[in-house]
């Protein structure tokens, strides 16, 4: 697949750099006209040839044309975002975007040893299980930020990584919700049906990384939202007799609606959904870690009063025996 792009009038003539940032386009390459031919475009070094160690693969070039082509070759292109600047306003962006992923990281790892601690004081399975969700979480941002072909300056790319983090977010996020919700009454059978759930999810998983055949990846997808909203149904269910199911439905029924939309921004050509990107699914993120995180310990710390109830009623009773 080939597609001409235009330059703008304003960096024609002057050294542009060019970057797609996504982790899905990193096998392309950028050609520029020089006289009657197409001369292509080396990536990661500057205009000097000096090797440059980025986020995502990046081109520096001299835009004396007014146009430019990418092969992009058997990627998908229903949507594409291409960044192309001077080099100075290009860096400048980066390294803003680059502050602000940092922020983010710091919130999760902050979160996830804050939840690993309240474990280790409360022995709440619910922390742990938070725990891992903030990883995985943790790993989906950090892989789609590009932070990975950074630390291995471009070596370590896998294609299937996410979708492997995603199945487990999925699995993770519905365990945890089933006992933060204590649906143990109201889902007698969970066990069973999360057996059979887990086992689709990653059967289907399999088989479309075997046969690379895009109706599993979309099977897949439909699975990785279908098995959280046995948990978010009941959630609904409980909305108006429980605090904590309102906590779930307005942090994770936000975060899943934004990821809805994320999906299919990929697949729909949409002015409405171009609005859903990573940035979207971060803020959603943020939001949820911290509403989540000071509902588990009020309810830890409601179990914990009501324990000490019992316990006291108990002892009352044995004295009066």
């Amino acid at each position: 697949t080939w597609i001409k792009a235009h330059i703008s009038p304003k960096l024609q003539h002057t050294s542009v750099v060019l970057q797609i940032p996504s982790m899905q386009m990193l096998d392309y390459d950028l050609y520029v006209p020089r006289g009657e031919k197409l001369t292509k475009v080396k990536g990661n070094v500057d205009l000097q040839g000096r090797p440059i160690q980025t986020r995502y693969p990046i081109y520096y070039f001299m835009a004396k044309d007014s146009v430019y082509y990418l092969n992009l070759k058997k990627l998908p292109t229903q949507s594409l975002w291409i960044n192309i600047d001077e080099p100075g306003k290009f860096v400048k962006q980066a390294n803003t975007h680059f502050i602000v992923n940092s922020l983010y990281y710091g919130l999760i790892i902050m979160s996830i040893i804050f939840n690993v601690v309240l474990f280790l004081i409360f022995r709440d399975k619910r922390f742990w299980l938070y725990s891992l969700l903030q990883l995985c979480i943790f790993l989906i941002f950090f892989y789609q930020d590009g932070m990975f072909y950074f630390i291995s300056k471009g070596k370590w790319v896998n294609p299937h990584f996410l979708l492997w983090i995603i199945a487990l977010c999925s699995v993770i996020s519905t365990i945890f919700a089933y006992y933060f919700l204590d649906l143990k009454k109201r889902i007698p059978h969970f066990k069973r049906i999360a057996v059979f759930m887990i086992g689709a999810i990653f059967c289907i998983v399999t088989i479309y990384i075997w046969t690379d055949v895009k109706l599993f990846r979309n099977l897949a997808s439909v699975f990785f939202y279908l098995f959280p909203s046995i948990c978010i149904y009941h959630a609904i269910k409980m909305f108006r007799k429980d605090v904590y199911a309102r906590f779930l439905i307005l942090t994770f029924g936000f975060i899943a609606l934004v990821s809805v939309f994320f999906t299919l921004n990929n697949y729909i050509d949409s002015a409405f959904l171009s609005y859903f990107g990573m940035d979207t699914i971060r803020f959603a993120s943020t939001l949820e870690v911290i509403v989540i995180s000071f509902a588990i310990i009020f309810k830890v710390k409601a179990l914990q009063q009501e324990n000490e109830r019992f316990r006291e009623e108990l002892d009352r009773y044995i004295y009066e025996l």
